[in-house]
């Protein structure tokens, strides 16, 4: 086999003229003459190995030259012409990289000799090794820079070219040894015929890199149009051969045939290539060509033929040829058992996926129950079950897929030529079900209930309509596997999309009253009659598909409702998305609130609950979370001995230490608790002092220290200083109580825990003041209440109220499958009045009586009445002062503002009187001024953008 030496100058060489330039410079005592005489003989050597790689390049050269022209020796091989072979991506690609470099396979030749008289012979050679060079770089690149599919075409063009070259080579020794020639039989004629074909083919391929152009296009269109019109060589010819040759002559007539079909396939392929890319191009080369999209659809089909072909030629090889290399009866029956016992791991799968389905549902079932009475969870618990009937067609499509590996692994072709109608049975059981799953939802959505026998009667007409859908994708997939990307494949996607759209039709056609009333369920109430016009009848078939994706969204959104109702932001999310739609009836439901007053022994379980009944108690985690550094203070004598407790005004703290006493009274009687509700402005450090003292029945006139003496003396002891806000006054020398405290809880005690409880606002104030980390290591923010929280607080006193409640039409849904739900009208009540009240119980409270109108022993609800700070965002900058001073403290008196704000009394009692008459202040019967608790967050909020707020 002739072999192609790559062109590249030894390394031994070079350094070899490296050390003669050494010799040469550095010798001493011998005459310049000889030193020469011997440089020259060594670099004649060299240039004769130079010699030698220009020819082997200029044999490249020839051998690339004669690819194109199909006139290579049939020994040959594309791996040695091209330097990597085409079906290796990875050798393709490194010899790209060094073929990327200029004169790449001449870099290491020297630039000049040292030996003068062969200095233009070396420089004539090199010129001619440069030229050669980048022409064969050029040449092999055209075929390296195809892309991976056209490689492994030309690889197997190639194969099936050297295959018939051999045979006609044999065939044509043979005949010559008898004085036969060849020239002029039809054996010559295929010869010659493939050779032609072959020569147009490979002339084409290199122009296929990247886009091709309109030329080439124009040229490989009418090589395919010669294709598709020429004959396959016969598979036997009228010629009388001698007996010897009679094999020979089969031999060559079935390579042809199989030559012939690669090069048809190897068209096919390229062509594509070409439909995929550059569409345009190849539709316009067909008009040039006389034709259009009709001629392109008519030699598509009229190329169906040789893939025939090549089928028959398949099966001919699967169950003749190759059972006839080994014991021809040994091979079928190996054969036989094979497909035997593939066809029996067909019927197995089957079985194993109609009993996959069981062991799905009872984990359902245990799931479902596992769940009951979580909302979310059970919704997601759901979609298990809704997709165990598809699990058996899952489980088949999977294992289709293991199948056919298996298959093709024993090259079982004609079972894996048949997948895809396997598959496309799994596609056509999961079809059924989901225009089955259609059907019923929409009915569901209609708000019409289906027996367990009419859903059973839904099924065949499912099944009609799956047939309907898959059926044209049998002929898709036949010219899929048959032509690939083409103009009729196309067209069968088309045909697949009209079967797609009929089938729903037809599928919906006796569901025209359930989609309309479905339909009327989204749109509008004005829409009703059009709904009614365009879905009536027949007109259901060719309208009523474009309603399902609106529909399908339906269906979608409404799970992911129920799915994520349990979350808060969602909840939020979606009341703030309701009130914005109902915002222009909001104004008449507040009216309405505002005219109808709520009766008085309703609003008494709002406002403070009953003297004869307590009120219940709402475990909204606040409780547990103070119990906790107080009991390891109690069990564990722990040294640390304070908790301040924080939160804003209304979140429930004073209530959690009633019910902390209580606990406590019951659990550690032992323990001494003393509880003080701080008088309003205790400042100085004596009051403070004289407040705690009087709490411990200690004197403190000496101060802390006093504490410290007596604590060994003292019982386990809790002190609960609520309403803390009321130690301190923003003004010069107003924190001087507060700093007493600390004095305080930062003594050194074992008998006494501190449990401070303040406002969040007055906390973040004294926190920019004093520092977070250095007043109290233990802080305890109370988190806002969960919806859920809230619902109790507000349904259990209305429980004991003995009050029905009546949601609003407003709240109530009127249309789809909800319509007039209770529940859901609760939930979206409630939702809104999480959001208005932004966790806050005592804000709720409020917000339920300013929604709530009462007649007899019925509450109505409607939507929650909450203010908006708009007017008052426009009051001066001195006004904002002022409300900012009383949120910071809680509460305070005109006087207590004035020294807290430096603001002249004019300003603040012009303030005061504002927030007055607009309803946001309230001045209680000691004086003190304090935000009404319904507009505590919009003014706060509005306070906070203005950077009034230290949180």
């Amino acid at each position: 086999m002739t072999r192609f030496v790559t062109p590249k100058i030894s390394l031994v060489h070079t350094l070899l003229v490296a050390v003669l330039l050494a010799l040469a410079f550095s010798s001493t005592g011998t005459s310049a003459a000889p030193a020469e005489s011997t440089v020259c003989s060594e670099e004649r050597v060299i240039l004769a190995g130079y010699r030698q790689q220009v020819a082997d390049m200029t044999t490249l050269q020839r051998a690339l030259k004669a690819l194109l022209a199909d006139a290579l020796p049939a020994d040959h091989s594309l791996e040695q012409l091209l330097g990597a072979s085409p079906t290796d991506a990875n050798a393709v690609l490194a010899r790209r990289n060094v073929l990327q470099q200029q004169d790449a396979l001449v870099a290491d030749w020297p630039d000049a000799l040292l030996c003068k008289a062969l200095q233009q012979e070396y420089e004539d050679l090199r010129s001619d090794a440069r030229w050669l060079a980048r022409n064969v770089r050029q040449q092999q690149l055209h075929w390296l820079n195809l892309s991976p599919t056209l490689r492994n075409t030309l690889e197997q063009l190639w194969q099936s070219r050297q295959s018939l070259a051999l045979s006609y080579q044999s065939l044509q020794d043979k005949a010559a040894a008898q004085d036969i020639d060849l020239s002029t039989t039809v054996i010559a004629q295929i010869q010659q015929q493939e050779h032609q074909l072959r020569v147009r083919l490979l002339g084409l391929l290199p122009g296929m890199q990247d886009i091709p152009t309109q030329q080439t296009i124009q040229a490989f269109y009418a090589f395919w149009s010669d294709v598709v019109a020429s004959t396959l060589p016969p598979a036997s010819t009228d010629e009388e051969w001698p007996d010897s040759l009679q094999a020979d002559v089969s031999e060559f007539l079935g390579l042809a045939r199989a030559d012939a079909l690669t090069i048809r396939r190897a068209a096919s392929t390229v062509r594509q290539t070409l439909w995929q890319q550059a569409r345009a191009e190849f539709s316009a080369a067909a008009r040039l060509s006389g034709g259009g999209y009709l001629s392109i659809l008519t030699t598509e089909f009229s190329s169906l033929r040789f893939y025939l072909q090549e089928s028959v030629n398949g099966l001919h090889e699967e169950f003749i040829l190759r059972p006839g290399q080994q014991r021809p009866l040994g091979a079928l029956l190996s054969a036989g058992m094979r497909y035997a016992f593939a066809l029996l791991g067909l019927l197995l799968l089957s079985y194993l996926a109609r009993q996959v389905a069981k062991p799905l549902l009872s984990l359902h079932e245990r799931l479902t129950h596992a769940t009951r009475g979580k909302r979310a969870l059970s919704t997601l618990a759901r979609l298990p079950g809704g997709l165990v009937p598809l699990m058996p067609w899952l489980f088949g499509w999977l294992g289709l897929a293991v199948l056919e590996s298996l298959y093709r692994y024993y090259r079982l072709d004609t079972l894996v030529a048949l997948m895809p109608v396997a598959r496309l049975y799994v596609v056509y059981g999961a079809t059924a079900l989901v225009c089955e799953w259609l059907i019923l939802r929409i009915c569901q959505q209609a708000n019409v209930y289906l027996s367990s026998e009419q859903a059973v009667q839904l099924r065949p007409a499912a099944r009609r309509s799956a047939r309907l859908i898959v059926a044209p994708w049998l002929l898709w997939v036949f010219i899929d596997i048959v032509m690939g990307a083409s103009l009729s494949r196309g067209l069968c996607m088309l045909l697949n999309m009209l079967a797609l759209y009929l089938a729903l039709g037809l599928l919906l056609y006796p569901r025209s009253y359930e989609l309309v009333k479905a339909l009327q369920s989204l749109l509008p109430p004005r829409l009703d009659p059009l709904a009614v016009t365009l879905f009536k009848g027949a007109r259901t078939i060719l309208l009523g598909p474009l309603s399902l994706p609106a529909l399908i969204l339906t269906f979608v959104f409404n799970f992911f409702d129920k799915l994520m109702s349990e979350a808060d932001w969602y909840r939020s999310l979606t009341a703030r998305w309701f009130k914005m739609r109902v915002q222009g009836g909001e104004e008449n439901e507040e009216d309405a609130a505002s005219a109808a007053p709520v009766a008085e022994n309703y609003n008494l379980w709002f406002n403070g609950g009953s003297e004869e009944q307590e009120l219940p108690y709402i475990e909204s985690g606040l409780l547990p979370a103070v119990r906790k550094p107080l009991d390891l203070w109690i069990e564990e004598h722990t040294e640390e001995n304070t908790l301040l407790l924080t939160g804003e005004r209304g979140i429930g703290k004073s209530h959690v230490l009633q019910k902390l006493k209580k606990v406590l009274a019951e659990e550690h009687p032992d323990l001494r608790v003393c509880h003080a509700s701080v008088p309003a402005k205790t400042v100085s450090p004596a009051s403070v002092l004289q407040l705690v003292g009087r709490l411990l029945d200690t004197d403190l006139g000496e101060g802390p220290a006093e504490l410290a003496n007596t604590d060994s003396e003292r019982p386990a002891t809790l002190v609960i200083l609520d309403n803390a806000q009321n130690f301190f006054l923003s003004k010069v020398g107003g924190l001087e109580g507060w700093k007493a405290l600390l004095s305080l809880t930062n003594t050194r005690l074992e008998n006494i825990f501190w449990l401070v409880v303040i406002n969040n606002q007055s906390w973040a104030y004294l926190s920019n003041v004093f520092g977070r980390d250095y007043q109290f290591r233990n802080v305890l923010r109370a988190k806002r209440w969960s919806q859920h929280d809230i619902r109790s607080l507000i349904l259990s006193r209305n429980h004991l109220s003995g009050f029905r409640i009546r949601y609003d039409d407003i709240l109530l849904t009127s249309r789809g499958p909800e319509a007039g739900n209770i529940r859901n009208a609760e939930q979206r009540y409630f939702s809104l009045l999480w959001d208005a009240c932004r966790g806050n119980p005592m804000l709720a409270l409020q917000l339920w009586l300013s929604s709530v109108r009462t007649q007899g022993t019925t509450a109505s609800v409607g939507l929650p009445a909450e203010p908006s700070a708009s007017q008052v965002d426009k009051l001066g900058s001195n006004l904002m002062f002022v409300y900012a001073a009383i949120v910071t403290h809680e509460n305070l008196t005109s006087e207590e503002i004035v020294a807290a704000t430096s603001l002249p009394n004019n300003v603040v009692r012009y303030a005061l009187k504002t927030g007055f008459d607009a309803g946001f202040i309230q001045r209680s019967d000691d004086g003190r001024y304090r935000l009404v608790p319904i507009w505590y967050h919009a003014i706060t909020n509005m306070l906070a953008r203005k950077n009034l707020l230290h949180e």
